[in-house]
């Protein structure tokens, strides 16, 4: 057998004694062969079973078939290629260890497992989304395991042809395709393991190569235990015991079930919590009822079961009863000075815990509990819900994006059903979308004496129930008693909305999700969702209950490969490797107050330097990708590799002027584009003939797909994938500014080819200094120089723009986001009609001009205008007015300049329907009597086919619902927030204003 070398088995014996994850890379043909050796290694220090999770894209190494397997060794006895002690070694990994394979297109699957050994085949089809979902699941003392098969040095990685590289098929139908892909992702990747401790590249004879200085000072430079988790165990046994002293067998019960100090902590406060909304209960029906006797949360089923035939116990997992605070002894606290303050958190803790909830009696508070991925939280809301179970909130209802988002939470809950000492079957049923064990729980139903639910609903469902459109019909909300929403980022804001602020007064509701990690778009819901309801809650006297998970389940709090995977996919800026930045402010230096726009300058970023791994510069993108995850819905790590690696996106980002040229500048805003069109006008041709569409030019395709125009995705255009404003910086004009300077750079405003020239000519003469010292050719030093990692960010002036005809945007449609892009200057040109399934928006497109020649913008918008009237009434009825005219106008009123089209109107309008209009207008026909000529007026009022006419804010509104969108005058009035007893007058006012004004148009065209 190979002789290991002892910086790799010190490494494993370290890891496991610190509860760290150490990670490996193995080059060379034979890399698969090491793996029962790491294992071997592995589980000398570990005495359980252990897992491993072998993931692959192609074809595995190593065949899952044992017959297959055992002739594949056999050969590779006989051949010389692996010697007894190895074959022994293989025959045992096999044997003893839980091995699972799954693909990389499965990697979702291993969301929630928790594996020992993590094994990636397949290095160049391995994507971040597939690193995000599976590298949180080693558990701590564990082994990450990258087989780097037909390479034998970490060099030969930067050359490597990633799969991923494929869905950049676009850049071959282009006109010109001279942008190659680049492979910075990987060779970031690379570079990145230098700071990451604990790892060791080694070949399949286990020589360990070198990759940095601290492999070599391994020997000394790793710790083997780990003082922090060692100090977190004690305080966690010395809650526990206080806990027991203090509390009930129930309390102790569940506090048992707790992996962390944080999750029992958690437990008791949500105790507490019940035990104080059960006690204001109880006090507001005594002062409404002195005569009742006052029956606390619980005490029912307490009574029950003493008056029960069941022996009365001392101390009962059956039993809710509860020491409060004055029940405790004295002597039960613990003073001793050598103890931390916060560890004494029992009863007292759970004391300051409510002051700070600020609990009314009248009112329930929101409960929001968020924690990065791996921390237990999904585990504790199960707990949570057999908890509320023994408080009598007999049915909750459970929220997620999809059923197998929380498996965890019902598996958790079925723990806490076990600790109350039901059995399945008998006390409690579980339901599953099917036959299999396998499928996802949905219900869970006990039967005891009184029935109790836990359900999944879908979250459209959910906020419909909710809403007070369907609350009236719905027999769902009426004896719910908790709402519980997990990982509630990753379900439209419009939608958490609705339901939150739709819910009863008695309802408890718990929403929670995930801030960091591969799930993360929790970061924008603390910013967004939890401050609106914070604000709203506190105007009606409804409090908000933040509670957070910070310490880890999986492994130690300090893991240094979590902070590496933090640093290589920008799961979480404030937990890398290198010093931790705030959103939107550099470590190094921070703007003025809101300084004026015009006063900053707008820079491309190279994204050679961005992606180069060094350290101002990994500040620098974990800056930039910490704004844009706090201001965007949905974020990937695969988005990472699409802006790294794919020649036509680029990232500009918006600085306040620069005081400190040794420093990096904070970051306003942050915008990400994509080029797209020069597309062959053969290739569009036949694709168009075929109905199909190619890969990326998102914009390019659609519109000349949708007005079969293949002429348009031959013009050059860019789309503004993402564009974000740091939330420090809010409201500034920042975002506007950057538009307008994007557009004066792409229509060669900027550029300088002046200072381009002194540029080359400074570099030349600098090559030429070089050449006459060392020797060389003046052309071999000036490519050296040119091939150095640039400048970071590059004035505008310096790079030359390709000519373009215009920007474009795509987005899911909400009112703050089309009037931004209004007063942008931009103009709707398509809409999906069906909605997004995640978001629940209507996708909108929109454009603007960059140069006149080349694209009639007109054409597009006119046509878009047409479509959208008719549109209205069917497939988009659903959009809230205000966005529908948005949509369909520009400005806030309606201001008509052009002369009234005859023959349309005559299309549409009789002789004896003006004189209809007229009756109305003097009072003597009611609405009903001209309900039908409301449409063909909307009509050419919408379409500029009369005028000149000017229609107020409500008017013209009025005129779109009723006339377009079909509106019920109810409805629409609520809409335009007049709800008064006078509305309906009101109304009819407003309307007889707008068709007063437009008969002197309509009668001019009659007479002719």
């Amino acid at each position: 057998m190979k002789r290991i070398d002892s910086r790799v088995s010190r490494l494993v014996e370290s890891g496991a004694a610190a509860h760290q994850r150490s990670l490996f890379l193995v080059v060379g043909d034979g890399a698969e062969r090491r793996v029962p050796s790491l294992y071997a290694l592995l589980k000398r220090v570990m005495v359980e079973r252990l897992k491993v999770l072998w993931c692959y894209e192609t074809k595995l190494e190593v065949s899952s078939s044992r017959a297959k397997r055992t002739r594949m060794l056999e050969r590779l006895r006989r051949s010389g290629q692996l010697d007894e002690d190895e074959l022994t070694v293989t025959a045992e990994f096999f044997a003893t260890a839980d091995i699972t394979y799954l693909h990389y297109r499965d990697s979702s699957r291993a969301l929630g497992t928790t594996v020992h050994m993590l094994i990636y085949q397949d290095f160049t089809s391995l994507t971040p989304n597939v690193l995000g979902q599976t590298l949180e699941c080693v558990k701590g003392g564990g082994l990450v395991v990258f087989l780097l098969n037909n390479l034998h040095s970490l060099d030969e990685l930067h050359g490597a042809a990633m799969r991923y590289h494929s869905k950049f098929a676009n850049l071959q139908t282009r006109v010109t395709t001279t942008d190659a892909i680049a492979n910075r992702f990987v060779g970031r990747f690379v570079k990145l393991l230098a700071y990451l401790p604990r790892c060791l590249v080694i070949d399949d004879s286990f020589t360990v190569l070198p990759l940095t200085q601290k492999i070599k000072d391994l020997m000394t430079s790793l710790e083997l235990t780990d003082e922090g988790r060692e100090d977190r165990d004690r305080r966690f046994r010395e809650f526990r015991k206080h806990q027991e002293r203090t509390t009930s067998a129930l309390h102790s019960a569940f506090i048992s079930r707790c992996a962390t100090l944080d999750q029992a902590r958690l437990v008791v406060q949500f105790f507490d919590l019940l035990d104080k909304l059960a006690h204001t209960r109880a006090t507001k029906t005594a002062k409404l009822n002195p005569d009742a006797d006052m029956v606390g949360p619980g005490d029912q089923r307490a009574t029950n079961a003493e008056s029960g035939s069941e022996p009365k116990r001392k101390r009962t997992l059956r039993s809710d009863d509860v020491i409060t605070k004055e029940e405790v002894p004295e002597s039960s606290h613990d003073s001793s000075s050598d103890r931390r303050e916060d560890d004494s958190v029992g009863v007292d803790a759970g004391t300051e815990f409510l002051k700070s909830c600020n609990i009314h009696s009248s009112t329930i508070p929101i409960c929001s509990l968020i924690a990065s991925r791996g921390r237990g939280k999904s585990a504790a809301l199960g707990l949570l819900i057999a908890i509320l179970f023994t408080r009598e909130y007999n049915n909750v209802l459970i929220s997620a994006p999809a059923p197998s988002n929380i498996q965890t939470v019902f598996e958790f809950c079925i723990v806490g059903l076990q600790l109350l000492e039901y059995r399945e079957g008998v006390d409690y049923v579980v339901e599953r979308t099917g036959t299999k064990a396998a499928d996802p729980i949905v219900k869970i139903q006990t039967r005891r004496a009184v029935k109790q639910m836990a359900a999944y609903i879908d979250p459209h469902s959910l906020a419909d129930f909710c809403s007070e459109v369907e609350r009236s019909t719905s027999a769902i909300v009426s004896f719910v008693d908790a709402i519980i929403i997990d990982e509630c980022a990753a379900i439209p804001l419009e939608v958490v909305r609705r339901i939150v602020e739709h819910i009863e007064a008695s309802v408890l509701c718990i929403i929670s999700s995930t801030c960091h990690g591969y799930e993360a778009s929790g970061r924008a819901l603390s910013l967004k969702l939890l401050h609106s309801l914070e604000r709203n809650g506190a105007a009606r006297g409804q409090p908000l209950v933040k509670l957070t998970l910070e310490e880890p389940i999986r492994y130690s709090q300090d893991d240094c490969l979590e902070r590496w995977g933090n640093q290589l996919l920008c799961l979480d800026p404030t937990r890398t490797l290198l010093s931790p930045v705030k959103e939107g402010v550099d470590d190094a230096e921070v703007a003025p107050v809101f300084p004026k726009p015009e006063t900053c300058t707008l820079y491309k970023v190279s994204k050679d330097a961005l992606f180069s791994g060094l350290p101002q510069t990994e500040l620098f993108l974990q800056a930039i990708w910490g704004i844009f995850s706090a201001s965007h819905y949905k974020n990937s790590p695969n988005d990472l590799i699409l802006l790294a690696d794919n020649p036509l996106h680029d990232v500009f980002v918006l600085c306040p002027p620069i005081t400190d040229t040794s420093r990096l500048p904070p970051i306003l805003c942050a915008c990400q584009v994509a080029s797209e069109g020069f597309l062959r006008t053969s290739v569009v041709r036949n694709a168009l003939q075929h109905q199909q569409r190619h890969e990326g030019d998102m914009i390019s395709w659609i519109v000349a797909q949708h007005y079969q125009q293949p002429s348009f995705a031959e013009l050059g255009g860019v789309r503004i994938v993402r564009i974000a404003t740091s939330s420090t910086y809010m409201r500034g004009g920042y975002g506007s500014y950057v538009l307008s300077q994007l557009g004066r750079f792409y229509r060669g405003e900027l550029y300088n080819a002046i200072e381009v020239g002194r540029i080359d000519e400074r570099l030349r003469a600098r090559a030429l200094q070089e050449a006459e010292a060392t020797g060389k050719r003046v052309e071999e030093v000036l490519a050296a120089l040119r091939g150095r990692v640039p400048a970071l960010l590059q004035k505008l002036s310096v790079v030359k723009p390709s000519p373009i005809a215009w920007i474009g945007v795509g987005f899911g449609v909400t009112l703050d986001l089309l009037q931004f892009w209004r007063r942008n200057g931009f103009a709707p040109v398509y809409i999906r009609q069906d909605v997004n399934p995640t978001t629940g928006e209507h996708t909108v497109l929109m454009l603007r001009g960059v140069r006149e020649e080349g694209l009639r913008l007109e054409r597009f918008t006119d046509a878009f205008r047409r479509r959208l009237m008719h549109l209205l009434r069917y497939n988009l009825s659903r959009l809230p007015l205000e966005v529908a005219f948005r949509l369909l106008w520009p400005e806030n009123t309606v201001t008509l300049k052009e002369v009234t089209d005859p023959g349309a109107v005559k299309a549409l309008i009789e002789p004896e329907d003006v004189g209809r209009i007229k009756a109305f207008v003097s009072h003597q026909l009611d609405f009903l009597a001209i309900r039908d000529l409301i449409p063909p007026l909307a009509e050419l009022v919408f379409s500029r086919r009369v005028g000149p006419l000017s229609l107020g804010h409500v008017a013209a509104r009025l005129l779109l619902g009723i006339g377009l969108m079909g509106m019920e005058q109810k409805a629409l009035l609520q809409e335009l927030s007049l709800v008064s007893d006078d509305a309906f007058n009101q109304a009819d006012a407003l309307l007889c204003r707008a068709l007063e004004l437009v008969i002197p148009c309509l009668e001019g065209t009659m007479t002719t």
